[in-house]
């Protein structure tokens, strides 16, 4: 891993993860996509977001790891740390994790070293 930028809060590589999500703050109810992940959180893009210390459900849709059963999902919690509204449809959030996934370490592991 590369030394962290005393500048810059980020205690891991944020990695390219494009991955389908439900996500709400008391049930999974709007839908989105992920845009990096790290091992503390990830950024998501959709046309809802939440504000700042908001407690957040992420359900990743799409199989992780390769694994082709799409029934396979991933269910993390998090809170909202930033978010930016676009001037379009689109805005962004930005999530650190609450919980622990070993599924999306496992992903991360395998981007981090290829």
């Amino acid at each position: 891993m590369s030394e962290l930028n005393p500048h810059n809060k980020r205690r891991s590589r944020r990695l390219p993860f494009r991955k389908l999500i439900k996500y709400g703050n008391k049930k999974s109810q709007h839908r989105g996509y992920t845009i990096n992940l790290s091992r503390h959180g990830m950024v998501i893009e959709s046309s809802r977001t939440y504000t700042e210390n908001t407690p957040i459900i992420i359900e990743i849709l799409d199989p992780l790891n390769d694994n082709k059963d799409i029934n396979a999902t991933t269910k993390v919690l998090g809170k909202v740390v930033w978010y930016n509204k676009g001037i379009s449809q689109t805005s962004k959030m930005g999530i650190e994790f609450l919980t622990y996934s070993q599924d999306l370490e496992l992903e991360y592991e395998s981007k981090e070293y290829h």
